[in-house]
């Protein structure tokens, strides 16, 4: 009776390893396939080149050879990128091959996948390249975007839309700075665009009264790039800078940056109700 009991377990790890192995081989081969249809550059695909500069949103400046062989792919690579951004959160499969790339170098060496937001950052950083030559992408990015497929694939979408699309990049970017997620908020904020103060302005005066501490303090320095545009600002700014901080470093920097923007808008205004304040020590700061 032992001895079936072993033998049942045994061929029960058997099936189990089997199965796996299976998953993996498919995994692999679905990846290589994936990798065959990117367009490539000097031998190199457009993963390889986007991933020369790390999975973050380190952007190649100027002459940089990662945009010259982007570009140089062209249209051809929107494909692909598009499939980077529509990436899913991994799945416990996905997962599962990600340990085991990381536990065993061999394997590591021959699929190397990458986790879902690093995808979805090379995708942006792809857009980033391309820039207009991109343009026929947008209706796509505006559906990936609305498709909310994850918090990571819709702030990329957002991103990349609004590098191939800038000239009609308001309706999305409205659409996100008045969404609930803070995290989508706060990259819309980075993208608003600092040449046209009649779409930025009244937004930045709303996000100084934003539910997170970070937007208040990010909208606050941003609403320095507009000069006397931002003028319309200073009831707002007075309002933040007086209000009592607490301990809490993020509101800390809110209150600061209120206090240093209506410092460099409004002196005369901040003089008379920032007596002490922190930006006595910062108007003659850049």
């Amino acid at each position: 009776m032992e001895n079936k009991r072993k033998m049942r377990a045994r061929k029960s790890r058997a099936v189990i390893w089997f199965i796996t192995l299976a998953m993996l081989a498919g995994g692999i081969g679905l990846y290589t396939l994936t990798r065959e249809r990117e367009p490539s550059y000097q031998g190199k695909s457009l993963r390889t080149w986007l991933s020369q500069t790390g999975t973050t949103r380190i952007f190649p400046v100027g002459d940089d050879p990662v945009e010259l062989a982007v570009r140089q792919m062209g249209t051809n690579a929107i494909p692909s990128l598009l499939e980077m951004l529509k990436r899913k959160s991994d799945s416990p499969f996905a997962t599962k091959i990600l340990d085991l790339s990381e536990r065993f170098h061999a394997l590591r060496y021959i699929f190397a996948p990458k986790q879902a937001w690093q995808e979805n950052e090379l995708a942006v950083k792809g857009f980033y390249c391309l820039g207009t030559v991109a343009s026929n992408a947008a209706p796509e990015l505006i559906r990936i975007y609305h498709e909310n497929i994850s918090d990571s694939s819709r702030s990329c979408a957002l991103e990349s839309f609004c590098y191939v699309s800038p000239a009609s990049s308001k309706d999305l970017l409205s659409d996100a700075l008045t969404n609930t997620n803070g995290n989508l908020r706060y990259v819309a904020l980075q993208l608003i665009p600092t040449n046209q103060p009649d779409f930025a302005v009244p937004h930045l005066i709303k996000m100084l009264g934003d539910e997170s501490a970070d937007i208040q303090g990010q909208a606050a320095f941003k609403l320095i790039k507009f000069g006397t545009n931002s003028l319309p600002a200073v009831p707002e700014l007075v309002k933040l800078a007086c209000s009592a901080p607490t301990n809490y470093l993020s509101e800390l920097g809110a209150w600061n940056a209120a206090a240093i923007a209506l410092g460099k808008l409004d002196p005369q205004t901040a003089a008379k109700v920032l007596t002490n304040a922190y930006w006595a020590n910062k108007k003659d700061e850049d």
